[in-house]
């Protein structure tokens, strides 16, 4: 069952392209901030944004909390 696509070059159908680096760093850098707002909104409602806010570190609960939260979303 070997088909082989038969286009021809008169075509009006534009070749596949992905996108460029600086594409994918934009999309990445945009994601992050996505997941930034569940993330805080996460530390807020487990009481974990004021340490994090006074340079204490998160517990294990919160940390997995933020990631899960974030992930997520």
């Amino acid at each position: 069952m070997s088909e082989t696509l038969n286009l021809s070059s008169d075509d009006p159908v534009a070749p596949f392209e992905l996108a460029g680096r600086l594409a994918r760093l934009a999309a990445v850098l945009i994601d992050a901030l996505i997941g930034i707002i569940p993330g805080v909104a996460a530390l807020a409602y487990s009481g974990g944004l004021a340490p994090v806010l006074k340079g204490q570190p998160l517990t294990t609960q919160q940390a997995l909390l933020v990631a899960v939260w974030s992930w997520g979303s």
